[in-house]
């Protein structure tokens, strides 16, 4: 039986809040000449949506123009993250090393496209991962992607380990267990499971996968 072990990114892996924010802010000013316009507040309050509600809650003051700006804003913030060193919770690698001599590692994310590319370059952690899927490549809900990762990869029995209350409800749609990584930015109501340190998930594994 093929198990695996499938992400969330930001919150789970990794904290690019800092790289988010300075990546959009260069961009808004570019268009309307003000520094510092999008908060760190701001910035925690939207990760995790689809790109397009996030377009719509931080960038409605462009109109009609709100997602061709966010576009602008999350390509350039692949391009910042690429080359601008990010926060991995500590023990992470060590830990993923362990997972990875018995399940499958694998990431979904709602980002956008080459999001989850630009983390693998930033960290260069792209080796204990299996394969991805994100919202920006097809469009599909987080639990649709799951789904959809399983099917492709031949997974049997998997579990979700994410730090939202959305990751929560899109790890019930796809039928899976889900984790909580309580150390990230959001809460959960009834996980199957929590982690309070990402070194827990080896014990939460065995557990839960066998």
């Amino acid at each position: 039986m093929k198990k695996a072990i499938i992400f969330d990114l930001d919150g789970t892996i990794w904290d690019s809040r800092q790289g988010i924010k300075d990546s959009w802010n260069e961009v808004y000013e570019r268009h309307t000449g003000v520094k510092d316009y999008f908060t760190d507040e701001a910035i925690s309050g939207v990760l995790g949506k689809p790109m397009t509600e996030i377009a719509h809650i931080l960038f409605s003051s462009f109109g009609e123009n709100e997602q061709e700006v966010a576009k602008e804003a999350y390509l350039h913030e692949n391009d910042y993250l690429c080359t601008h060193k990010q926060i991995v919770f500590s023990g992470v690698v060590e830990t993923f090393e362990t997972l990875k001599k018995k399940y499958g590692l694998y990431i979904v994310s709602n980002c956008q496209s080459g999001y989850i590319e630009a983390f693998y370059q930033c960290t260069g952690l792209q080796y204990l991962f299996d394969d991805q899927g994100c919202w920006g490549d097809n469009q599909l809900s987080k639990g649709e992607n799951i789904r959809l990762l399983m099917k492709r990869n031949g997974i049997e029995k998997a579990i979700y380990v994410g730090d939202t209350r959305g990751d929560e409800i899109a790890t019930r749609e796809a039928g899976i267990p889900f984790v909580h990584a309580a150390y990230g930015f959001g809460v959960a109501e009834s996980p199957d499971a929590v982690i309070n340190d990402i070194k827990e998930l080896v014990e939460v594994s065995e557990s839960l996968l066998g």
